[in-house]
């Protein structure tokens, strides 16, 4: 057996192999510390995609080493794992903290965040001050933000029963047009309307609009004298009835015509007719038994070569009727009488109408009763070959507002040229003389326009 060498003095020992001090033997023993613990290790930390738009979600990656927690800034907390999804609502700067016993480590990583796609709508004009039984319009603007390019769909809400709103387009990518009909049974107030945009996967936008209604006959006096323009054309049209048998057109104050029935009144009157003079013809229509017109109208035409003459007598003519639950009445109550010519060839007519009664007319519509009377002295001449028509005269109208006297004077008479293909081919001036002051009425240069003045006011016919 091997030997070692002992050493035992002054208090020095020396252990070796497996021989102790003092002579004895045993085993020693060994104590071995462990080193410290290493602090955690962040190798990456990372956000994909690193740009995002603005609710859209990112994710935020990262690999560790030696952590026994790990903490993301901004709300997120603690986590695990090797990511977890975000969806900040601005640009944000996360941090990740790994920690253990010994100490921490941390990485950053960022998340730029673009603005949404989005919209906001404004009403142009934000005001509509509409007379009940009229309507208006508002256009609709649609404001793209942050390269919007979608469709908006659009309705209205606040609208009172009566109110029918229609946009167009709808929907659309830029602007619609809101036209708003008011019935004649919308109460008169002030109603807060809000145009509502959705377009797919976005917040609703709205925008106001304030709806005035008033009522049908409060009219500015711009809108009186206009109206008055308006009746004087119906009249007009009545005018012509002595000659044509046409029916007298009703108006009301707000510029609502009063629809006529379409029915067969072919077997509601009788005609009689005297031919004992040849170069005369007499007509007699009695619509006694009629079940809407009242009275008679006689005509007396005279045939000789020079041409025709017409003379023409209207005795307490009239017409009532009921349709969609609105009586229609209108009534002369005296006579009107007419005469005219009608030149070789019958190219062109002319005749005078001198109102004796004066014709009345009331009707109901829509809950609201409207009456006039009017009278007129006209001289009207129509040229066949050309469609040319031409009116002047004097015409008197009464209504709720008082009496108005209208002058077309024969310098400058009303001239209607059908041949243009416009509906209202107006030319001419109108003097025009009421309750709210002296205007002048100006056709054109536009078809169907008259402007008013003073007030530049411009109507449309």
């Amino acid at each position: 057996m091997r030997s070692t060498f002992l050493s035992c003095c002054a208090g020095f020992v020396i252990l070796a192999s497996t021989l102790g001090c003092g002579g004895g033997g045993g085993t020693p023993t060994t104590t071995t510390t462990p080193p410290p613990t290493p602090p955690p290790t962040v190798s990456s930390f990372s956000a994909t995609p690193a740009t995002i738009t603005q609710g859209q979600n990112s994710t935020l990656s990262w690999v560790v080493s030696g952590a026994s927690s790990l903490t993301i800034s901004n709300g997120v907390g603690a986590v695990a794992g090797t990511s977890v999804s975000v969806s900040p609502s601005t640009t944000t700067t996360y941090t990740l903290t790994a920690a253990n016993s010994t100490g921490n480590a941390t990485a950053t990583a960022n998340v730029t965040v673009n603005p949404a796609p989005s919209f906001t709508l404004m009403a142009s004009p934000s005001t509509l001050s509409l007379k009940s039984g009229a309507s208006g319009n508002a256009a609709i603007m649609v404001n793209a933000l942050n390269g919007f390019t979608s469709t908006v769909t659009f309705t209205l809400t606040g609208a009172p029963s009566g109110v029918v709103p229609t946009f167009t387009p709808n929907p659309a990518t830029s602007s619609s047009n809101l036209a708003l009909q008011v019935a004649l049974t919308v109460a008169p107030g002030t109603y807060p309307l809000v145009i509502r945009g959705n377009s797919s996967g976005l917040a609703e936008q709205t925008a106001s609009l304030s709806l005035t209604v008033t009522d049908a006959t409060s009219l500015t006096p711009e809108e009186q004298a206009g109206q008055m323009v308006r009746n004087v054309l119906r009249m007009g049209q009545f005018s012509m009835a002595p000659g044509f048998g046409g029916i007298p057109a009703l108006i009301a104050p707000n510029g609502d015509k009063a629809p006529l029935a379409l029915r067969d009144y072919t077997t509601c009157y009788t005609i009689t007719t005297d031919t004992s003079n040849p170069n005369h013809v007499t007509m007699l229509m009695d619509f006694t038994n009629c079940q809407d017109f009242t009275g008679s109208i006689g005509y007396v035409i005279d045939t000789s070569p020079a041409g025709y003459v017409f003379n023409t007598t209207f005795t307490n003519f009239g017409y009532s009727f009921t349709l969609d639950g609105n009586l229609f009445a209108s009534r002369m109550n005296g006579v009107i009488s007419s005469t005219g010519s009608m030149g070789p060839g019958g190219q062109s007519y002319t005749y005078t109408v001198i109102t004796q009664g004066p014709f009345t007319s009331q009707w109901t519509y829509g809950g609201h009763t409207y009456a006039y009377t009017f009278s007129m002295n006209e001289t009207f001449n129509i040229n066949f070959n050309t469609l040319r028509f031409s009116t002047s005269g004097t015409y008197s109208y009464s209504d709720a507002s008082g009496t108005w006297t209208i002058t077309v004077p024969a310098a400058t008479p009303m001239v209607a040229d059908y041949m243009s293909g416009c509906l209202y081919p107006i030319s001419g001036t109108m003097n025009i003389v009421g309750p709210s002051g002296a205007f002048s009425a100006t056709f054109g240069p536009t078809c169907g326009t008259v402007t008013i003045n003073p007030g530049n006011y411009v109507i449309n016919l």
